[in-house]
């Protein structure tokens, strides 16, 4: 006879309602939507044993096909509404290869249990009985001695108190998983509505009720950047369409969702406090404009160093002076001020690793600032009062909220500034797989090879151009992996306690070559290349050597592999063998290596390197003979911050990242210096790289998933 369930099952801070379908966590209801709330409940239900994924599929799906990966969302999604328990370990636990299983303890009730008193109503009967009524005259007394007690006590702890600020006050406005991570978010001037944009379009969310409407979008069209007019009634909404890989633009009204292009080459755009000035960036984010907020007679108002970038745009509040972060190419990142026409220059902060900031009609500026503590990144929020006349900074600075292993961006607040909106995620990487088209100009059917949550890098293919070589932290420490574009799961090569990364294959296909330990940070550092076999096998030394900086193999027939080692002045390319380790000298590159940051690679003959430098030389690549040391430059039009380069197959051109402050992109560059866009990330420089296999029909490249979402903060 078949166990009847109860109602209410209780774990940790949270209580599910099989009845009314419901996932509570006290008073309040978590939205999940109804596949994912069958999958938690399948897990409950299944709690004292490990569920394989084909159980699950049959269980959840029964009577359609889907793919393991709907399966994978819906547990990242049920991942980030419960989070982690008090002891830090997940309530989901992954067995790898198997399936999941559910670990907390779970109380299955048939009524809802009574709060806790620790967690009851202040006003709550806590006792059967009332007090005796006191007599008036008394009741006086009473008062007038605690009201003395009071100020005494209080006077006596103020000195102790009075400098502790207030600790703000978070609340999580969208729950989306992991695959659909929010790009780009803004709350409107009132407060009563969030719009914000994932891979899967564009919407609007009434912030009290959760009620959410998608907003009209061209197919296909992808948005990353988002602001409100400061009525409300239209958001002003940037990013790039099929049809027009350069950024544009959009108005779109909320009342008859009229969806109107301004601008093209534009990459933030923010309306000025009254509506008829809209501010904003340059595709390569080097210039600031003005506009008309019908995108009518633009006009530049400032122009960046070489490879500078502008970002996080905004109004003072009478509209005659505006307000950005300047990020240079060398130095601390600066939050500037400027009027309009260009006059009065000022600085109100800097800081190496500030990342966007936001401005109150107040004169507050709140800003972000990333940084490391011990072994976890940090990230923290900071404030400092600006003079409204002169547009300095009119006080000293002072922390407001700190992060650890959280990435936060995105920063908006409503005209009260009362409420702080920003993304917060954990950005990981994720190795995708796509299809490469006329002749290798065009990727289509990108899908995420890597289905695990933590870090994966793709560095190369196996000879038979079925599985990608890549390196992930999954277990811990970086180790090196294989895994079938056919596949779901990697097949580990190397795993030890020792970082490992950049696999890549020895042109006779039998050796896998890595990185142990990992590249350099600085010059002078000592570097390991190690060896082992494709097969599997024992790890062998190649070389090893202060400042061995990068090495690259080709495929037969060339059958050549070169490592460079970095020093102060040069960059320095030896002929390398797999075998025997370093070769002869092959060419010197003069570089800076203090702030140098060079990229190369060996074209498929071996005869040639296509080299690019941030710092050298902005938008070139610049291609250098092995067997003359000659070298010629080309331009690559409309581009600049090359930091990535791979060769591709038939050698007729390269795979290049531009990576900008507010957004990366991928591009095709033909040996004459044409530029085709294949992806762009938004994100503040955004790692991308892709990697040709070895038949010249797939990419494998590099992709941040962010796994955003949009967060309130209040009382500050």
């Amino acid at each position: 006879m078949t166990q009847q369930r109860k109602r209410f099952c209780e774990f940790g801070p949270f209580r599910l309602d099989r009845q009314k379908r419901l996932l509570l966590q006290g008073p309040e209801t978590l939205p999940l939507p109804p596949k994912a709330f069958d999958v938690l409940l399948f897990l409950i239900e299944n709690r004292n044993r490990v569920i394989e994924k084909s159980e699950f599929m049959k269980a959840v799906w029964p009577d359609s096909f889907v793919e393991e990966g709907n399966l994978s969302q819906n547990i990242f999604l049920l991942r980030k509404t419960l989070g982690d328990r008090q002891d830090g370990q997940r309530y989901i636990l992954t067995v790898p290869g198997v399936g999941y299983r559910f670990v907390p303890e779970v109380a299955e009730q048939e009524e809802q249990s009574p709060l806790p008193v620790a967690v009851r109503p202040f006003n709550a009967v806590q006792g059967p009985a009332l007090p005796r009524r006191r007599s008036p005259t008394l009741r006086i007394a009473l008062y007038a001695a605690a009201l003395l007690l009071t100020l005494a006590i209080g006077f006596a702890i103020y000195p102790l108190h009075k400098t502790v600020p207030q600790t703000p006050r978070e609340a999580q406005l969208t729950t989306n998983a992991a695959e659909a991570s929010l790009i780009a978010a803004a709350i409107s001037p009132d407060g009563n509505y969030l719009a914000f944009a994932d891979e899967h379009g564009l919407y609007v969310r009434q912030t009290a009720s959760g009620e959410t409407h998608p907003l009209p979008l061209p197919n296909a069209t992808r948005i990353y950047r988002l602001s409100w007019f400061p009525d409300g009634s239209k958001v002003l909404a940037t990013g790039i369409s099929p049809e027009n890989p350069v950024p544009s633009v959009w108005s779109i009204s909320l009342l008859g969702g009229n969806f109107r292009k301004l601008h093209e080459d534009v990459e933030e755009a923010v309306p000025s406090p009254d509506g008829s000035k809209i501010l904003f960036t340059t595709r390569l984010e080097s210039e600031i404009w003005v506009m008309g907020s019908n995108g009518e007679e633009p006009g530049k108002i400032l122009s960046g160093a070489a490879q500078e970038a502008f970002g996080s745009l905004a109004w003072f509040p009478e509209g005659k002076r505006i307000l950005f972060l300047r990020f240079p190419l060398v130095g601390p990142n600066v939050v500037e001020s400027l009027q309009l026409d260009g006059a009065q220059p000022a600085i109100v902060v800097s800081a190496k690793d500030l990342i966007g900031s936001v401005f109150l009609r107040d004169g507050r500026l709140l800003y972000g600032v990333g940084g490391e503590s011990g072994n976890d990144k940090e990230v923290g929020l900071w404030e400092v009062q600006v003079d409204l006349k002169s547009g300095r900074a009119a006080g000293a600075t002072h922390s407001v909220k700190q992060w650890e292993n959280t990435r936060i961006s995105d920063f908006g607040i409503t005209s009260d500034g009362k409420r702080l909106v920003l993304l917060k995620g954990n950005p990981q990487g994720d190795v995708y797989v796509g299809n490469l088209e006329q002749n290798g100009k065009a990727l289509t059917a990108p899908r995420r090879l890597t289905l695990d949550d933590l870090d994966d890098q793709p560095s190369d293919w196996t000879p038979d151009s079925k599985s990608v070589l890549f390196f992930s932290n999954r277990n811990g420490t970086y180790d090196i992996f294989r895994q079938s574009i056919d596949e779901t799961t990697a097949q580990a090569l190397v795993e030890n306690k020792r970082n490992k990364i950049r696999p890549r294959m020895s042109p006779d296909g039998n050796w896998v070559l890595y990185y142990d330990p990992p590249g350099i940070n600085s010059w002078n550092e000592r570097v390991r290349i190690a060896r082992v076999p494709l097969a599997g096998g024992p790890t062998e030394t190649v070389m090893e050597e202060q400042g061995l900086y990068a090495f690259r193999c080709t495929r037969p027939p060339a059958n050549r592999c070169i490592a460079g080692v970095l020093h102060p002045k040069e960059l320095i390319v030896y002929a390398l063998d797999p075998i025997k380790g370093r070769g002869p000298e092959l060419v010197r590159i003069p570089v800076n290596a203090d702030v140098e940051a060079p990229n190369l690679d060996l074209s498929p003959d071996g005869k040639s390197i296509a080299f690019i430098s941030l710092n050298m030389f902005a938008g070139k690549i610049r291609v250098i003979s092995l067997l003359d040391g000659s070298q010629r430059d080309i331009d690559v039009e409309g581009w600049n911050s090359l930091n990535h380069i791979s060769w591709a197959t038939d050698g007729k051109g390269w795979y290049v990242s531009s990576e900008l402050a507010l957004a990366s992109t991928l591009l095709y560059v033909d040996l004459s210096g044409n530029p085709t866009i294949l992806l762009r990330e938004p994100g503040l420089f955004t790692e991308i790289w892709g990697i040709p296999s070895p038949d010249g029909k797939h990419l494998a490249f590099l992709r941040y998933n962010s796994g955003n979402n949009a967060w309130a903060l209040e009382g500050f």
